[in-house]
């Protein structure tokens, strides 16, 4: 599929088209874009968002053909709870996608297969089916939009996303409707993988994050201008797995974690994914304020803050986070995040979802 539908941009002359359509001259698409995808933590070039939405595509029409036959697929005996280590570390990459000298290469060229978004739930179970859809059919849709807005789709590669999305509404039209609370909690969980990715690979625009700090510690107005696009920087390691969405989807199954819990497992965690907001917002608020780096707790109080979050804190949080962090450098007062995140609506970049198409 990579050879046919994501166009060849050789470094030592124009772009060319495998499957014989003419490039525009002034092609915008730079090599080595790197994009957001919902089913793994790390950026992925295009090949890698296409090929998760055609996983996902494949899984489901598995799983719908699995209930109409009554034989769901076999769960796997690591599912009961939050994942006891850190999660594999996706090949160091360049900004390009370029893995590092030495680091591990599969076959497909990018990083590890998909997984299921939600870490570690029953594969094949009911809930799991459902929650593993709900998320899905939220974000195949938009991951296949920005694959079509971002000039790099060849002839096949743009009827490969036409056909996926006739697969897309075929599966969403065949599966059975899911429970309000399923649909909720993954609507939860999508967002949650978002805001933390975008807090772990995103760097806002160095100009707006000083010009906006420097008002911030002046207490004068706001620069008129908005941030410019964020830059897609894979971060350097891993983090431990997202406590919050292991918990999630232990919640979806009816199920409670066993004792001892992994360390990585916090009590604000716990409030959290039991609906206890209220007390997991103060409980993240005293993690940031103990390490303001401390990104896990910075997406946890914007969950934490659901259904009516920080537009600032949902929408753009690496720059929230980047002026906090700044602030705190120039005068070892870090300022409030949440007030922070009020002040900073007015500079939000224009539309949803920017920097997350490389």
């Amino acid at each position: 599929m990579t050879t046919s539908i994501i166009r060849d941009t050789p470094h030592d002359g124009a772009p060319s088209h495998p499957d014989g359509d003419a490039a525009p001259e002034d092609d915008p698409a730079p090599p080595g874009r790197l994009f957001y995808t919902p089913w793994r933590d790390h950026p992925v070039p295009l090949t890698g968002l296409l090929d998760d939405v055609r996983a996902w595509l494949d899984r489901t029409e598995s799983w719908l053909a699995s209930r109409r036959g009554g034989h769901p697929a076999p769960s796997p005996e690591h599912a009961a709870d939050p994942p006891p280590h850190p999660e594999r570390a996706a090949p160091q990459t360049d900004t390009r996608g370029t893995p590092a000298p030495g680091s591990p290469r599969p076959a497909s060229g990018y990083g590890p297969g998909p997984r299921p978004p939600v870490p570690y739930a029953e594969a094949g179970a009911a809930p799991y089916g459902e929650l593993e859809y709900a998320w899905g059919r939220r974000e195949a849709g938009r991951a296949l939009d920005i694959a079509a807005a971002c000039g790099e789709l060849t002839g096949a590669g743009e009827r490969f996303v036409a056909e996926s999305r006739a697969r897309m509404r075929a599966a969403c039209a065949a599966a059975p409707p899911v429970p309000d609370e399923l649909d909720r909690l993954a609507g939860y969980a999508a967002e949650d993988h978002r805001v933390l990715w975008r807090l772990r690979h995103l760097r806002p625009d160095p100009a707006a994050v000083e010009s906006l700090t420097r008002a911030w510690i002046s207490a004068t107005p706001r620069p008129a201008h908005r941030p410019g696009e964020p830059l897609v920087v894979p971060a350097p390691r891993p983090l431990p797995p997202n406590a919050r969405l292991a918990l999630l989807s232990l919640r979806a199954r009816a199920r409670v974690p066993r004792a001892p819990l992994p360390p990585y497992v916090t009590d604000a965690d716990l409030r959290y994914a039991e609906g206890e907001h209220a007390e997991a917002l103060e409980l993240y608020r005293a993690r940031i304020e103990a390490d303001p780096a401390d990104l896990g707790a910075w997406a946890g109080l914007t969950m934490s803050r659901r259904p009516h979050p920080h537009q600032a804190l949902a929408r753009v949080p690496e720059l929230v986070h980047a002026v906090h962090r700044r602030i705190d450098d120039l005068t070892a007062r870090a300022p409030d995040p949440e007030a922070l995140a009020a002040w900073l609506r007015p500079a939000l970049p224009s539309g949803p979802g920017t920097g997350e198409d490389g």
